[in-house]
């Protein structure tokens, strides 16, 4: 296991209001940390704030000139060094994510920042910082017997579970700029500020987005750059993509040329792919290597967007899983568009 978070420990949090500095609407600084009454506080706190991160990509604080420069990291880098700092640590944190939240569609909230103890990543155990922005409520119901009847009284506050968007700071590398992961319900444009603007961080260089890179890159060669270079059908697509899939699931090192041979198996087509990742990677900022160890849990998660699926109408959908020459394409007399599909066993 690359996290785990099970004997992670709370040790100090401040919590601070952060509105939307476009609407001038301003930001409450808490002048003392939180305070927990009781043992069930503490652990009630501390679920919500470790809940929402899992393994899988991991990123590092960046800067345009360098690391140094990166407000969020330096502030982080205080608090490692002086736990004691949080409240004024964080207050400046507060106060240099309500400078980011200048776009309209920034929804006000609270901002936490937690400290936390034996965290446990790739094998080391470590401090962590967790940065959490609160930005939707629910409503309860809280129902009190009086006399003989009911009093209802509705009431807004959190579910302690996933929180909107949640940045785990562990203290290692440091130098590189810290392991960072992410916890993020919304998938719009909404999280520009957050990670662009006031973590500005990006992708880092290790196995998980060495695998995901290549694989995210294959794909859109595949899908989108080959069928107009080199004129490939739907299922010459599909096959490719399956090949693909299975060099990742068959080998525990990757080697681009062993990769690109294996897929494509055309000297033009190879050439293409490797210019192609080259230029991808560099204009998406995406972090690339000659050779690395396949990390299966990126393999798991784009293989979901690995299916071979031909579409045909509103009718069909067949499932592509290898074996270009079962499959053939037509057309029949009167001009209608077939697949003829050869099997051994039905199932």
């Amino acid at each position: 296991m690359l996290l785990d978070l099970s004997d992670a420990r709370l040790q100090a949090s401040a919590l601070h209001y952060i509105g939307n500095k476009n609407s001038d609407e301003g930001c409450f600084i808490s002048d003392e940390t939180l305070w927990l009454q009781d043992e069930n506080q503490q652990k009630a706190i501390r679920k919500f704030v470790v809940s929402g991160f899992a393994e899988g990509e991991t990123w590092r604080f960046t800067h345009t000139s360098e690391v140094g420069m990166n407000e969020t990291y330096v502030f982080c880098n205080r608090l490692f060094e002086n736990p004691d700092g949080i409240l004024s640590i964080s207050s400046e944190l507060a106060k240099h994510l309500y400078e980011k939240s200048d776009h309209p569609q920034v929804k006000p909230g609270e901002f936490m920042v937690a400290t936390l103890e034996n965290c446990f990543f790739q094998n080391q155990v470590c401090k962590g910082i967790a940065l959490i922005k609160i930005e939707h409520k629910d409503l309860f119901m809280r129902l009190r017997q009086v006399g003989q009847g009911w009093d209802i009284q509705l009431i807004e506050g959190l579910q302690l579970q996933k929180p909107d968007r949640a940045c785990l700071v562990l203290e290692l590398n440091a130098e590189e700029g810290y392991t960072l992961l992410l916890s993020d319900k919304s998938k719009s444009n909404e999280t520009q500020y957050w990670r662009d603007d006031f973590l500005q961080i990006k992708p880092a260089a290790d196995n998980y987005n060495f695998t995901s890179s290549v694989m995210k890159v294959t794909k859109e060669f595949v899908t989108k750059e080959m069928p107009d270079e080199f004129a490939v059908s739907k299922t010459d697509s599909m096959e490719l993509l399956s090949r693909s899939m299975d060099y990742f699931k068959t080998n525990d090192q990757f080697d681009k040329k062993s990769f690109a041979e294996t897929v494509f198996q055309d000297d033009r087509m190879i050439d293409s792919f490797m210019k192609y990742e080259e230029d991808y990677c560099k204009y998406h900022e995406l972090p690339s290597a000659e050779q690395f160890e396949i990390n299966n849990t990126a393999v798991k998660k784009q293989a979901k967007i690995y299916k071979s699926i031909l579409k045909l109408d509103k009718n069909f959908h067949i499932y592509i899983h290898g074996n270009r020459e079962m499959i053939q394409k037509g057309t029949d007399p009167d001009g209608r568009k077939f697949y003829k599909i050869y099997f051994e066993n039905e199932e």
